[in-house]
């Protein structure tokens, strides 16, 4: 975790320092999960992404960079039987992240407002939380905690990474007067990373007594809508 926090750091500090264009973002994420984990029922679960960004290179192609407080999560709901018991779980995790994308923007010149781009994203959780709703076993409500944090050891899920990345693509809308522009845009973020900790103490505890393995995996997935300003010259 200290590694990717200075690798973040150093991206960003070396960035801002020599960046042609600066600009602030704002929008919405709608997440989930591709996970081995089955679950049923809603999976799409509504959050915020606000930030800063900037962009290295020509308007028509550049390096275009953030830094972003993004939450994400997904709903766990299960109703099925497991080893000869009835399982009934509602379950929300939630994430607060620092995320940085990477990205190459390019707005191709037949299509002057539009701009695609693409590229991976490097994520800290800033903080992580598992909020249950519902825990019966046969019919039984389960007393276990209502919320705790999904990073420390605990009997009732399996830990989490703190770490996150994967790829992000997109296509917007900018347009704007001289060295001020405005732009809309959609986005979609695939994760690459497992968000289960297989290799801690506690997970592998978790495959002898519940069933987990270690090819199991939650991975973030998200759709955001956003809008923001750039200021700056070629």
């Amino acid at each position: 975790m200290k590694k990717l926090s200075i690798l973040l750091f150093v991206i960003l500090a070396v960035t801002f320092a020599s960046a042609q264009r600066y600009g602030a973002r704002i929008g919405g994420n709608f997440s989930g999960m591709m996970a081995t984990v089955k679950s049923e029922g809603t999976k799409i679960a509504p959050g915020m992404n606000v930030g800063l960004l900037t962009e290295l290179g020509g308007k028509k192609v550049n390096l275009h960079i953030e830094a972003n407080y993004a939450q994400k999560g997904f709903n766990i709901n299960l109703d099925e039987s497991v080893d000869g018991q009835l399982m009934q779980v509602q379950q929300q995790v939630n994430f607060e992240y620092l995320e940085v994308p990477v990205l190459l923007k390019v707005n191709p010149p037949v299509i002057p407002l539009l701009y695609f781009y693409a590229g991976p994203y490097f994520g800290l959780a800033l903080k992580g939380e598992l909020a249950t709703e519902l825990y019966k076993v046969d019919g039984t409500v389960q007393d276990i905690p209502s919320s705790v944090n999904i990073f420390k050891d605990n009997l009732y899920q399996p830990p989490y990474k703190r770490s996150d990345f994967g790829i992000t693509f997109g296509v917007g809308a900018q347009f704007g007067i001289g060295n001020l522009a405005a732009f809309v845009e959609g986005r979609a973020a695939l994760g690459l990373s497992n968000l289960y900790d297989t290799e801690d103490a506690a997970y592998q505890d978790f495959i002898v007594n519940e069933g987990y393995k270690d090819t199991d995996h939650i991975k973030n997935m998200v759709f955001s809508l956003g809008a923001g300003i750039i200021i700056g010259e070629d």
